[in-house]
């Protein structure tokens, strides 16, 4: 999983990747991008591997 929230409220998708792996989900299962970088979440969006996307 790979999230990517809005570059200026990052707070609540960091820690929700620091509970994710706390309670013992294995490092890359889920993965946090910060940019404000738009160039970034167009590669994300064209990427062939992920099967979803959800956006909010």
């Amino acid at each position: 999983m790979i999230i990517k929230p809005h570059e200026l409220t990052p707070v609540t998708a960091s820690e929700f990747c620091r509970l994710v792996h706390e309670v013992g989900v294995p490092k890359g299962v889920v993965n946090m991008v910060v940019t404000q970088n738009a160039e970034a979440a167009s590669l994300l969006v064209e990427c062939p591997i992920p099967n979803w996307l959800f956006f909010n």
